[in-house]
């Protein structure tokens, strides 16, 4: 059976209706999605080359949230199944924040969390592999090479920039 998503209004708000995720994309419903950003202890970001989207890097773990899900429950799950992460507390930066991607548009719960150091990724069926970059290498690529990234990622990573800066008053 497909899986099963809530669509959601522009407010994040259920409409009511549970869509397939592939009818959700086709007719561009808006739906809820995850992005957990995952750093190490030295603050560098770990990002996956996306099976789907082409080799483009993306969240370091991403996924639809189900129906009758919510977002936190949807990230632990995800960053389980994807990259094996289990035992560290996510950080909510925001929910409800819309992500229009040309031919989709998500309706985001971006989280962030330190991986543990005895944390070790397992490539697999969902992510084959995981590399490491520092924010500084993100950022230039993004100017420089922003056909390297998914849209969703780019989306993401702009917000969580703004709500580093607010938090702390510096640029990220």
């Amino acid at each position: 059976m497909a899986d099963l998503c809530d669509e959601v209004d522009e407010n994040d708000s259920l409409t009511g209706r549970k869509v397939t995720v592939d009818l959700a994309h086709e007719q561009k419903l808006i739906h809820r999605c995850v992005a957990v950003f995952v750093f190490d202890k030295d603050g560098s970001l770990w990002v996956q080359p996306h099976i789907v989207g082409g080799g483009r890097l993306d969240h370091t773990v991403g996924g639809h949230v189900d129906a009758g899900e919510n977002y936190e429950i949807a990230a632990y799950r995800e960053m389980e199944e994807e990259i094996g992460l289990t035992g560290v507390e996510l950080t909510e930066l925001v929910t409800g924040f819309l992500s229009d991607e040309v031919t989709k548009v998500h309706m985001f719960g971006i989280y962030t969390c330190e991986a543990t150091s005895d944390w070790k990724f397992v490539p697999n069926d969902e992510v084959h592999e995981l590399k490491k970059m520092s924010m500084n290498q993100i950022l230039e690529m993004m100017n420089t090479s922003p056909d390297s990234f998914t849209g969703g990622f780019i989306n993401t990573m702009k917000k969580y920039q703004q709500i580093v800066q607010q938090k702390s008053g510096i640029n990220v």
